[in-house]
C-alpha cells in the first residue's frame, strides 16, 4: 500500500467526520471507497452481485456503508486454529477477535460470506471438525449460512502438497465430518466420527479410533498455536515426537493394520501409516542407536545403523548428489559416534600427514558441526583422509574436543569414525526430554580431474555454521 502523503490523508466520511490514518480502519475503508462505485456500476449495468476479499487488512471492517450487491467474503486468517473465531487470544497474529469482526462487517454490509481455512493442512490429521463445529454454530447462530474452503481437497495445489491423495490419507475424518456439519452444525462431533471411523476401518476400528482420539487430544490440548500453513512435518513435531508419542501411535498404526480384515480397511491404513512416517521425517532427523564402545569399523552395530545419504550442494538445491558422503551415528553413554564414507575425485591423491594438528584445512575434508539446545555455542571439528583435524569453539581453536579419529582407504574413496565425548558438547541425557544434539555436516572435495576446483555439500544443503539451520539428532539410553 501507498504511504505517501496524498494516500494518508484523513479520510471525509458520509457523515463528514475524518477518520485519521492512524485508525485500524483506515486502510480498509480507503480501499472499500474504491470499489465501492465499481461496484454499483457492475449491479447497474449488468445486475451482479460482487463477491470481494476481506483478507488481511481488508478485513477490518470499514467506516462505511458498503453497497447492497456487495457479498464480503470474510478470510480469518491469520487464526489459531486450535481455537473457535470467538475464542481468539494472545499477541501478535493471533490476538484478533474475529468473531467481532464478522458481527461488525454484518453492520456495514448486506451479504457475508465466510472462506475458511481448514483445509490448508490437509496433509497433517489436526482435528479440526471441533473448531469448525463451534465456528459454524457461531456463524449460523449470527445470520451467515454461505462458507467457502480455501483448498479444495482434490486439487493438485502445490503450495501445500502434490499429491491430493495425502489430504485424504490424513484427514479422511476430519473432511468428512466437517461436510456433515455443514448439514447440521448442532450433530454430536463425537459420534459423527465413531460413525466413520467404524465404517472405514471395520475390523481395525479400535486402533484407529484409539489412534485419532490420541491425535486429536496432542493436538487440541497442545499450548502451541496453530497455523493455517502448519505443515505435516511441524504438526507432528510439535505435538507427537516432542511429546514423546511418536512410539506409540507408530504402535497403533501397527495393530491397525494387523487388525484390518478387508482389503479397503487395509490399503486405507496402510495410506494412514504412510502420511505418519512422512511427517515423522526420519530421513530428516538423525536417530543414533545405543552402542557401546563402537569407535572402530569392525563393531556389529554399524551394520544396523540408519545411513543418511541426503547430501546436497550448498546453494543449489536442485541438484541431488546421493554418491557425494553416507553417514551414519551411534552412541554410549559417554561418546557420540559418527561414521562417514566419502568418495576420492579421479586422481585425486590423499592429503600429506601434517605435523601439527589443530590448523585449519583448505583442501577436501569433512566438517562436524554440533550445537545443544540452546544452540548459542556451536563446535567445529574438521578432518582429512590423512587424518589432519582442527577442533574450535566457534573460530576458538584453544578448545579441546578430546576427540578420537581413524580413517581408513575404501575403494573410491575413504571412511572415517569419529569419536567425541559427550561431555565436551555439554550434552546430559535428560537435561532435553528427547536428548538431542543438534547439527550439520559438510563434506569438500576436489572435482573429478580437477586439482583447483572445490564443491561443498552439506546435509539436507544446510548452511554451514549457522546453527538455526542444523538438523536434530536424537540420542538413544540403553
Amino acid at each position: 500500500t501507498c504511504e505517501c502523503d496524498d494516500c494518508r490523508r484523513p479520510l471525509v466520511l458520509p457523515d463528514g467526520t475524518a477518520l485519521p490514518a492512524s485508525d485500524p480502519a483506515f486502510k480498509s475503508t480507503q480501499w472499500y471507497q474504491f470499489v465501492a462505485p465499481v461496484i454499483d456500476q457492475v449491479y447497474q449495468r449488468l445486475g451482479l452481485q460482487v463477491k470481494v476479499y476481506a483478507y488481511f487488512y481488508t478485513a477490518v471492517p470499514p467506516k462505511i456503508k458498503l453497497p447492497d450487491n456487495l457479498c464480503a467474503l470474510i478470510c480469518p486468517v491469520p487464526k489459531n486454529e486450535k481455537k473457535a473465531m470467538f475464542a481468539q487470544s494472545g499477541q501478535g497474529p493471533f490476538g484478533q477477535d474475529w468473531s467481532r469482526r464478522i458481527l461488525d462487517f454484518k453492520a456495514v454490509a448486506k451479504h457475508n460470506m465466510i472462506r475458511e481455512y481448514y483445509g490448508c493442512t490437509g496433509a497433517a490429521p489436526r482435528a479440526q471438525e471441533y473448531v469448525a463445529a463451534q465456528d459454524l454454530r457461531f456463524l449460523l447462530d449470527s445470520g451467515i449460512t454461505e462458507f467457502t474452503s480455501e483448498v479444495p481437497v482434490d486439487r493438485v495445489d502445490q503450495r501445500f502438497n502434490p499429491m491430493p491423495s495425502a489430504y485424504w490419507d490424513a484427514s479422511a475424518l476430519t473432511f468428512w465430518t466437517i461436510t456433515r456439519l455443514w448439514w447440521n452444525p448442532k450433530q454430536d462431533v463425537d459420534e459423527l466420527r465413531r460413525h466413520f471411523l467404524q465404517r472405514t476401518y471395520r475390523a481395525a476400528a479400535p486402533a484407529m479410533t484409539e489412534y485419532h482420539d490420541l491425535l486429536r487430544d496432542l493436538w487440541l490440548q497442545h499450548p502451541a498455536g496453530a497455523s493455517y500453513m502448519d505443515s505435516n512435518q511441524k504438526f507432528t513435531k510439535t505435538h507427537i515426537i516432542e511429546t514423546g508419542q511418536e512410539q506409540r501411535c507408530r504402535d497403533l498404526l501397527a495393530a491397525a493394520e494387523k487388525l484390518a480384515d478387508h482389503p479397503v480397511s487395509l490399503e486405507l491404513v496402510r495410506a494412514a501409516r504412510a502420511n505418519f512416517e512422512t511427517g515423522c521425517d526420519l530421513d530428516g532427523r538423525l536417530l543414533s542407536a545405543y552402542a557401546a564402545n563402537a569407535g572402530d569399523f569392525a563393531h556389529p552395530a554399524w551394520t544396523a545403523a540408519r545411513t543418511h545419504d541426503d547430501f546436497q550442494r550448498i546453494g543449489h538445491p536442485s541438484e541431488n548428489h546421493p554418491g557425494v558422503m553416507t553417514m551414519n551415528v551411534l552412541n554410549d553413554d559417554t561418546f557420540l559416534y559418527l561414521r562417514f564414507r566419502t568418495a576420492t575425485g579421479k586422481d585425486q591423491a590423499a592429503p600429506e600427514r601434517r605435523p601439527e594438528q589443530d590448523t585449519w584445512l583448505n583442501d577436501a575434508f569433512i566438517s562436524v558441526h554440533l550445537t545443544n539446545g540452546d544452540k548459542k555455542i556451536h563446535r567445529t571439528i574438521a578432518f582429512d583422509q590423512n587424518g589432519n583435524y582442527v577442533d574450535a569453539e566457534r573460530l576458538d581453536r584453544a578448545w579441546n574436543a578430546g576427540l578420537t579419529l581413524i580413517t581408513r582407504t575404501i575403494p573410491d574413496g575413504w571412511e572415517a569414525i569419529l569419536t567425541i565425548p559427550l561431555a565436551a558438547l555439554d550434552f546430559t541425557f535428560g537435561a532435553d526430554p528427547l536428548n538431542r544434539l543438534y547439527g550439520n555436516f559438510h563434506c569438500r572435495r576436489r572435482r573429478d580431474g580437477d586439482t583447483t576446483t572445490v564443491a561443498d555439500f552439506s546435509w539436507g544443503g544446510r548452511r554451514v555454521g549457522v546453527p538455526r539451520f542444523y538438523g536434530e539428532i536424537f540420542l538413544a539410553k540403553e
